[in-house]
Order: C-alpha cells, then sequence, then structure tokens
C-alpha cells in the first residue's frame, strides 16, 4: 500500500469516529431535524401517519425516499441514524479527496480532507455529523465537480436538487463558476437537463418558500464572525491559499468561494437570505475552504521543520474543539422513554398531546399523530399551540372541553 493511501485510510477512519463518538453512549437521533426526517422516512415505508397527518410534501423528498428505500432493504432506522453519519463522513472526505488530487495533487488531496475531518457540525449549522440531507449534499457537490464534463453530470445535478434542494443549488453554483472558465455545450446540456428532470418535484416549494425567506433585518453578527469561529490562524491559511489558487489559475474555485463568502455573509450581516440557504450554508463554505486551506499547507511543505510544527499546532487547535463539538447534540429520549412510546404503537388512539419537546419523538416511535412540537422556526400556529398544551398540563389535565375540540385521545406524561 502506497504511503499516501494509508495516511489517507487513517485519515478516512479519524473521520467517521469523530463522527461517530456522540453515539458511543446513545443509540437514538442527535438533531430534532433526524426525528423529523425519521417520521417522513417512516411514513414512505410504512405508512405511519406524520405529526400532523396528511401526506409528505417536504420540500426533501428524496432524502425520505432514499431512507425508506434503505429501510426495505434491510437497514433499519435505529442502523442508519447511528452509522450512517460516520460512513457519510468517510465517503465526503473520500469524494474530497478524488476531487482535489484531479485539479492539484495527492498530497494537497490529503490535507483538504484533514481540514475536512476537523469540520465541526453543530445543531446550528448542521453537518456530516447528523444524517441529514445536508450531508447527502455534501457529499454530491464533488462528485458533481469530478463528473462536470461527462454525461453523468445531469445525473448528480438532478439527485442533489431532488434530495436537498440548496445542495443542488450549491452545485449549480460550482458547475456554473467552472462554465464560465471551461464553455462547453455538454455542461449546459447536463446542467439543463438535471434541473429539467427534478422541476416537477421539488420546483413550487422551493419557489414559494425560497421567495418568503428572502428578506431584511439588521443583524448583530459582524461580517468577521468567519475569523473568529474558525481562528485567525486558519483563515490566514485560507486567504493565501486563495491566492495560490489564483497562481494556479484555478479560478472557478475562487469564484465559488467569494459566491459562498457573500452568500453567508449576506446572511450574517443582514438576514438577506437567498434560495433558502439559511445559516447552514457555511457548510458549502468550510467545505470548499479545504481546499485553498490545503494549498497553503502544501506551500509549507518544503519547509520541512516549519511545516510539522504547524501541522503539530493545528492538529492542537483542531482536536479538541471537534471532540467537544461532538458532545453537544440533543438527547430527546432516554432508553425508557424510547421503550414507553414504541409501547404507545399497541394502544388504541390515534392523536395525543404531550410534552411538545417530547412530541418530536413521539410520532415516530409511538406512530400517532401529536397535536403540537416544538416548531423547527417561529411559527404562531405551533407557538399558541404550545401555549394551550402548558395549560392543559399545569391544570392537572382536568380539562376535557381541550381534548374533545381538538380531537386528542391519547394524554401522555399526565
Amino acid at each position: 500500500m502506497k504511503k499516501t493511501h494509508l495516511i489517507l485510510l487513517i485519515l478516512l477512519v479519524l473521520g467517521g469516529f469523530l463522527n461517530y463518538l456522540p453515539h458511543l453512549n446513545y443509540s437514538y437521533p442527535l438533531h430534532v431535524d433526524e426525528w423529523t426526517h425519521f417520521t417522513y422516512a417512516k411514513h414512505l415505508s410504512d405508512s405511519t401517519p406524520l405529526y400532523f397527518g396528511g401526506e409528505s410534501t417536504s420540500l426533501e423528498h428524496g432524502f425520505h425516499l432514499l431512507l425508506a428505500v434503505l429501510k426495505n432493504l434491510g437497514l433499519d432506522y435505529s442502523f442508519q441514524f447511528q452509522f450512517l453519519p460516520s460512513l457519510l463522513t468517510i465517503l465526503i472526505s473520500l469524494s474530497l479527496f478524488i476531487l482535489v488530487r484531479k485539479h492539484f495533487s495527492e498530497r494537497i488531496a490529503l490535507f483538504s480532507v484533514l481540514f475536512f475531518i476537523f469540520v465541526r457540525s453543530s445543531l446550528e449549522f448542521l453537518g456530516p455529523m447528523f444524517l441529514v440531507p445536508l450531508s447527502i449534499g455534501l457529499l454530491l457537490i464533488p462528485i458533481g465537480l469530478f463528473l462536470v464534463e461527462t454525461n453523468l453530470l445531469f445525473f448528480v445535478i438532478a439527485a442533489a436538487l431532488i434530495i436537498h434542494p440548496p445542495s443542488g443549488i450549491a452545485l449549480l453554483f460550482l458547475v456554473g463558476s467552472y462554465l464560465l472558465f471551461n464553455l462547453k455545450s455538454k455542461i449546459v446540456y447536463n446542467i439543463l437537463l438535471g434541473v429539467l428532470l427534478s422541476l416537477p418535484i421539488f420546483f413550487g416549494n422551493l419557489a414559494e418558500k425560497g421567495l418568503s425567506n428572502l428578506q431584511f433585518r439588521e443583524s448583530i453578527i459582524p461580517v468577521i464572525f468567519l475569523p473568529r469561529s474558525l481562528g485567525l490562524l486558519i483563515m490566514v491559511f485560507v486567504f493565501f491559499g486563495i491566492y495560490l489558487l489564483a497562481v494556479r489559475k484555478k479560478y472557478f474555485f475562487i469564484l465559488y468561494t467569494i459566491i459562498f463568502y457573500v452568500l453567508t455573509t449576506l446572511y450574517y450581516q443582514f438576514d438577506i437570505n437567498i434560495l433558502i440557504f439559511y445559516e447552514r450554508n457555511i457548510m458549502y463554505l468550510l467545505q470548499i475552504f479545504s481546499i485553498p486551506f490545503a494549498l497553503s499547507l502544501d506551500y509549507l511543505y518544503k519547509y520541512k521543520k516549519v511545516f510539522v510544527l504547524l501541522l503539530f499546532i493545528l492538529l492542537f487547535l483542531f482536536i479538541p474543539v471537534k471532540i467537544e463539538s461532538t458532545s453537544l447534540v440533543y438527547h430527546i429520549v432516554d432508553d425508557s422513554e424510547y421503550k414507553e412510546f414504541s409501547s404507545y404503537k399497541n394502544v388504541e388512539g390515534t392523536r395525543a398531546v404531550l410534552d411538545p419537546w417530547k412530541a418530536i419523538a413521539f410520532t415516530p416511535l409511538a406512530e400517532k399523530e401529536v397535536y403540537s412540537r416544538i416548531p423547527p422556526g417561529p411559527n404562531p400556529i405551533y407557538l399558541d399551540r404550545n401555549v394551550e398544551i402548558y395549560n392543559f398540563f399545569n391544570q392537572s389535565c382536568v380539562n376535557k372541553t381541550f381534548l374533545e375540540t381538538n380531537k386528542i385521545d391519547l394524554v401522555v406524561g399526565c
């Protein structure tokens, strides 16, 4: 085995292990979004109800269909949410390595993987530590650019748009940046075909929600939040790497980086939100940052002593922060609650009222609708219902009118 491949294997295993750490003592989903995707996927595979009944109209229907297919192939949902994030981390890192090796060198590709495996996932930004559509998007983006001049590009674009429209749009930005400097009719044809294939599935909801999210409001988060978040040393590496990209005439990488830096700045500085990227567009930026960072590190490789010292400093900075971040997750249910909620599958009744926070996990486990849950964002309907729930429980659950009016036939946790 070549030394490069051995180092790559070590990095891949390390990346997978780091993103498995939250599951060492917890086997269930770690984020409210994961519970929601669990609910939608189970609705497709097992015909179980959604939180409030009805049919799935999610923008991320392709992701739910993927999880449902895996379930029908024998991968239970508990296995998927526990182990697939680590597998996705490995696959994303491997796809990044292959892409960077194609445009630069194996050593630079290794340095890009080194950066990526230490990128922190978080409850706010998500990331590959969670089994969410964004993680699939982070896998498809480097694959799409690797296949940019092949007739498989349309398939990757369509898959990204169907599974996670924001990632599909990010991929279109990347391919568009490449197209500006490598104008070829084959690429244009594949872009159009990929968009057309996905259009019937996502366009209506995407257009409606994307336009409604375009807003302006002053933010207290300064434009220099990235240096504060990543550290000044890392940002110096990134900006010097952008200069090295220009030296190597890889202008499409520079353009893509600038586009997402601008989009991220618009959101955090001015709360202008374009095409539902919201705060999680930072993950696309961090993924592309791995390339200029790797170029800077490779530039210093010829200065062996300086390189080794810097590498130790970077690892000293990366590892503790990454490990600490893996503990910042949600534990919505414990083992006893998981068993209790699952037992409600055999209880008569269709609609339950319970703690709105616990209700997020109740529907996929108990296979029952709920009256309300903690909303994924500011929503007056959810918030008003939650106030009603808290009042109901504070009054010892004696308000039968509340139950009858809202057709609630199960009270959990009174």
